[in-house]
């Protein structure tokens, strides 16, 4: 019990909360995506007590009928199919933008002046793409500076397109 008790509180009711607050303050955004967080975690928590059945070699439930075991056993696998792709392709894009930031953070570490220009501010924005935003004062860049450090974030794994230079 008191495994299930701490699952409950640390797993199912935050979501549960945060849907409820999504859904009386009208913003379907966040109530959507809390709702998608507590069905991943209740199926994390099936999955866990499946496991945990298994490895403690629980008798098995028995169904009257053959066909509905297999048909819930089924029916339970395209949940979870269903529900991890989704999860999977959500880390794959926070991976990438993660690894964007570090590679931004690390150019203008490196980059924080050019001649007579120096990097006083930037901003990473990821809505449509990921890319940086990066502003200067001091004399206005010339066509090699601004080579210089398209190359210079080249190396950083920063394409030209992911860069927007404001002087």
């Amino acid at each position: 019990t008191v495994f299930a008790g701490v699952a409950i509180a640390t797993a199912l009711m935050p979501p549960l909360c945060t849907a409820g607050f999504g859904l009386s303050s009208g913003n379907f955004g966040y109530f959507f995506g809390a709702l998608y967080l507590f069905f991943i975690n209740c199926l994390f928590i099936m999955l866990a007590t499946y496991i945990s059945v298994k490895y403690f070699k629980f008798r098995e439930a028995e169904y009257n009928d053959i066909n509905t075991g297999r048909k819930t056993k089924r029916i339970i696998s395209i949940l979870i199919i269903l529900f991890i792709i989704p999860s999977i392709w959500s880390a794959v894009i926070l991976i990438k933008q993660n690894r964007f930031e570090e590679s931004a953070i690390a150019f203008v570490e490196h980059s924080k002046s050019y001649g007579k220009s120096i990097i006083y501010d930037y901003k990473i924005n990821h809505t449509d793409g990921s890319t940086i935003e990066i502003s200067f004062v001091g004399e206005p860049l010339d066509d090699s500076t601004r080579s210089n450090i398209y190359n210079t974030a080249a190396r950083y794994g920063i394409s030209k397109e992911e860069l927007v230079m404001n002087d």
